[in-house]
């Protein structure tokens, strides 16, 4: 997986990095621990700009959550139910976890989507809910945006670079 994830970033560069992390928000098999590390370090080395990591980290990232978005807003939760029961091993959500994270965006509403955001693999069930909600779109954006870009696009913490 590493070798994969780093010659995507070495042939690809910035638009490979979006395309990681929109993978890695669509299909959660695919850890952006890795992809923004490996990126962070790069930009480090000075093989990379910061910003330019940040920027496609986060563009990529807010590309896959619209997606699930716009698919939970178009398909409704009785369909998505029977999805995850039948592909839920593809899909990489049960229907169970589908429930939790309902419950938690019930609850919550917005304030779910920011700090789920920040949160490994919670970060894209929390984006099905939101988008059977239906949150508001603008809201939508508002939330995911603050907390995916406050989790630095998945930028490692550290020295500054």
């Amino acid at each position: 997986m590493f070798d994969w994830i780093s010659g995507i970033i070495k042939q690809v560069g910035y638009p490979g990095i979006a395309f990681l992390m929109f993978a890695e928000n669509v299909f959660s098999t695919i850890p952006s621990e890795l992809i923004m590390p490996l990126t962070g370090f790069n930009a480090a080395r000075g093989e990379m700009n910061v910003f330019g990591v940040f920027s496609a980290g986060v563009i990529g990232a807010l590309a896959g959550a619209h997606l699930w978005y716009w698919i939970a807003y178009r398909v409704k939760a009785r369909r998505i139910r029977r999805l995850a029961a039948r592909y839920g091993r593809w899909l990489t959500v049960s229907p169970n976890e589908f429930d939790e994270a309902q419950a938690c965006f019930d609850r919550h509403g917005g304030t779910a989507v920011l700090f789920a955001r920040l949160l490994p693999t919670v970060h894209t069930f929390i984006l099905v809910p939101a988008g059977l909600g239906p949150m508001n779109p603008v809201r939508f954006i508002i939330f995911t945006t603050a907390g995916t870009a406050s989790d630095g696009g998945g930028l490692p913490a550290g020295k500054p670079v």
